[in-house]
């Protein structure tokens, strides 16, 4: 997993969690820009082992990230 990753929540086989942008990982997290059918879009800090990449992104670095969300 890296920045710029789209990813889902594991074990989620009817997609009711939605999707997000991986904006910035640590150690064990990574910080997630939710974008799903609701209005907000939260961005918050998921456990890495809850997550599953479902389309790595071309971007390598946070900087990308960021300009794209703010």
């Amino acid at each position: 997993m890296k920045v710029g990753d789209l990813v889902k929540v594991k074990h989620d086989e009817h997609n009711m969690l939605g999707h997000g942008v991986v904006l910035e990982i640590d150690i064990r997290r990574a910080r997630v820009h939710w974008v799903d059918e609701w209005e907000d879009c939260p961005v918050d800090w998921n456990p890495i082992w809850t997550l599953e990449v479902i389309n790595e992104g071309r971007g390598s670095n946070i900087v990308q990230a960021r300009g794209l969300f703010g």
